[in-house]
Formats: C-alpha cells, sequence, structure tokens
C-alpha cells in the first residue's frame, strides 16, 4: 500500500483563466471515465484528458484524485473526495482563485504541476504538500498559505501549536518545552533545527520515547 500525499493547492489571477480551469475540471463529472478505476470522476487520468493530453499508463503522476476540498488532510488511505463542481472564488473584478486538493500516491503528482504551469501560465500558483507520514513537507510560495519556516506541535499540560521563521526561536521554543519537565534533558542547537540532521532527530524521538504525555511533533517547511 503507498504512502498517500496530499497537495493542497491555490490558484489565483486573472478570473477568466479560473473560470477555465474550474469548467475543464467540472466536465470529469459528465464524461465517462478513460478507464474503469478507482478514484472516481475525479481520477487524474479523467483530467489529463480533459485538459488536452493523451493519456498514457507510462505518465507519472496519474495515480490519485482532485479533491474540491482545499482542506485535505493526507491519510492512511487515499481520501475519496465530494464529487461535486468547483467554483472561482471572487477576489476583485479581475481576480478570482480557487482553492482544491491533488492526492498522489507516494509523493506530488509531476503531471499536475507541469499541466498547471503549460495551461495556465498567467496564474499565480501556490501549494503545501506532505503524506500521512510527515516524511516530507514541501512547499511552493508557501506565504499563500501563512506558512512558516518551521512548525511545533506539543501536546500535554504544556501543549500548543507553534510556528516559526527562524532556527532560532523554534530551538528555544524546544528547550523551554522540555525543560518545564526534564530540565536535565540534552538542549536542541539552531544549527540542529535547521539541518534537520540525524542528531536533531535522535534527540527529538528520544524525548517523545521517554514522555508519552508531552509528545513533541516538529517539521520544516522546504522550498520545491
Amino acid at each position: 500500500m503507498p504512502n498517500w500525499c496530499v497537495q493542497n493547492w491555490i490558484l489565483k489571477g486573472p478570473k477568466d483563466d479560473v473560470q477555465r480551469f474550474c469548467d475543464t475540471v467540472n466536465t470529469c463529472l459528465t464524461q465517462p471515465d478513460v478507464l474503469p478505476n478507482d478514484f472516481g470522476k475525479y481520477w487524474l487520468g479523467n483530467l489529463c484528458v480533459a485538459f488536452g493530453y493523451e493519456y498514457s499508463e507510462s505518465t507519472y503522476g496519474l495515480r490519485g484524485n482532485f479533491d474540491p476540498n482545499g482542506d485535505q488532510i493526507a491519510t492512511l488511505c487515499c481520501p475519496v473526495p465530494d464529487e461535486t463542481p468547483v467554483a472561482p472564488t471572487p477576489v476583485d473584478d479581475d481576480t478570482a482563485e480557487i482553492r482544491f486538493s491533488v492526492t498522489h500516491a507516494h509523493g506530488r503528482s509531476d503531471w499536475f504541476e507541469k499541466m498547471v504551469d503549460e495551461k495556465f501560465p498567467d496564474l499565480k500558483v501556490a501549494w503545501k504538500a506532505t503524506d500521512e507520514f510527515g516524511n516530507f513537507h514541501t512547499c511552493r510560495n508557501g506565504e499563500a498559505f501563512g506558512l512558516k519556516r518551521f512548525e511545533a506541535e506539543t501536546w500535554g499540560d504544556n501543549g500548543e501549536d507553534r510556528d516559526f521563521d527562524n532556527a532560532f526561536d523554534a530551538a528555544a521554543y524546544l528547550n523551554e518545552f522540555t525543560s518545564k519537565t526534564d530540565a536535565d534533558f540534552d538542549k536542541f542547537t539552531p544549527e540542529e533545527v535547521e539541518l534537520q540532521d540525524q542528531s536533531f532527530w535522535n534527540k527529538l524521538n528520544d524525548w517523545n520515547e521517554r514522555h508519552d504525555d508531552d509528545y513533541i511533533g516538529f517539521c520544516k517547511w522546504e522550498a520545491a
């Protein structure tokens, strides 16, 4: 069974271009499937043909689906999207945007990313992607989602969600959190946080193994 990558998208720009994107996606709901599949009408193989490409089993990036839910999250199974039409959201008289997600096996859909760049060069593209195990956290124009470079999610009496622009602030927060229940725990350094090297993960895993009630989740967003 593959890992499932969910990529949350924002397309923003000329309203005619956003409308054209939505209209093309929506044709998949009424047209016959290109092939029998387990992904439904929003299978990426159907989108491939809808956007004017020739379907081929050798095309990497079609093992997944489009999802009208812009906030979909990665899970152990491929999320099943609602098969409802999508529509632009007006920004001003000339500009609109559309938010949606794309789920794909193992990693991002190369085909979908290339298609958007080829067919919609005037749209501003933003996306963020991860899988159900958090093996990667990759983004393009992540500021559109309000992303900062580092995110910490902690549990327990002192738990909270925090994000940070730099490794110094992130390390300071981790050290403050751990010192509240274990003053002798080896401190995180900004260099370890920045590099995310083996010493960082060894230290974080050691903490989580010994502190079930004060678990720390941590990630660094990397620009694609």
